[in-house]
């Protein structure tokens, strides 16, 4: 399950491993990116990757996944990467329009578009893919119930504790295996109304996964390439495993934003963020596929 996917690439190679595959985005210009590449490149099939039966494990859902289903959400779309729920300024972390002067390729429009709970398409299995050409089976049949799900990717741009809200009963029965999620405190925060304390929105999404008894690894920091460019040390000192307090997730959390003082930079705003792995229990182990040595 892939939710805020803005390309069809992950998707693909997972289809193409007989997984089937739930992907839910919610920007409509996105949306038709993403099925007009698949659709593309199942035709064209270069170097005969896909078989006949590889967009038979492939459902589009254009919807955005939120804490409650049947609502009606304002979204900024663009089609590129950082769509978002909400009319927001991400990059200068501010409620409302982006500024006059903003560049007009990067310009998008508010929409409004349906949210739904992903616990009605993993738990209650009883929201349906969108039905669309060249996708999903030849008689127009719904996907296979969901009975586990190996792994869900979310991100979507500080809207994460939202959909984690809306993923309680998947979460409590560890119907989902692996869990990637970005987390991004700052921009938590903004989507919340909470930069005067982000971390108190942030930390707990994560301890709902903790509490369910996911175990969390942590994955290396990041940040927008504009915040290197200021300085060097800057990147040093955010990918330095040694920094972090991965002991205590309240201090982790404070730890992205204390960046920024540390660091300042009058150009910069948005702050710094990584992607957080949960575990279920008696989640399949991970085996990394490695292709084969070429013998010379």
């Amino acid at each position: 399950v892939e939710v805020g996917a803005q390309n069809e690439n992950q998707s693909l190679l997972a289809a193409k491993l007989k997984y089937h595959v739930h992907c839910v985005e919610p920007s409509p210009k996105s949306f038709q990116n993403i099925y007009g590449s698949m659709i593309k490149k199942l035709r064209r099939n270069k170097d005969h990757i896909y078989d006949e039966s590889t967009k038979n494990f492939i459902h589009l859902y254009n919807v955005a996944a939120g804490r409650e289903s049947d609502q009606m959400l304002d979204f900024y779309t663009t089609g590129g990467t950082g769509d978002h729920v909400n009319q927001i300024d991400m990059w200068n972390m501010k409620r409302g329009p982006v500024p006059e002067d903003w560049p007009e390729e990067k310009k998008g429009k508010m929409v409004k578009v349906p949210s739904i709970q992903l616990d009605d398409i993993i738990y209650e299995n009883k929201i349906k893919p969108n039905v669309l050409d060249g996708l999903g089976s030849d008689d127009g049949s719904p996907p296979p119930p969901i009975d586990k799900v190996y792994a869900l990717k979310i991100d979507t741009q500080g809207y994460e504790p939202s959909v984690m809200g809306g993923l309680t009963k998947s979460i409590q029965s560890h119907k989902i295996q692996y869990i990637m999620t970005e987390y991004w405190p700052k921009g938590i925060g903004l989507m919340a109304d909470r930069l005067d304390d982000p971390c108190s929105v942030a930390v707990p999404m994560l301890n709902t996964l903790s509490d369910a008894g996911y175990k969390l690894f942590a994955l290396p920091s990041q940040g927008h390439p504009s915040a290197w460019s200021f300085t060097p040390t800057i990147f040093h000192h955010v990918s330095n495993w040694k920094n972090r307090p991965l002991d205590d997730l309240m201090a982790d959390c404070q730890h992205y934003l204390n960046f920024e003082k540390e660091f300042p930079n009058p150009d910069y705003h948005m702050g710094y963020w990584t992607d957080i792995l949960a575990v279920a229990p008696g989640a399949e182990p991970f085996v990394p596929k490695k292709k084969p040595t070429k013998k010379r």
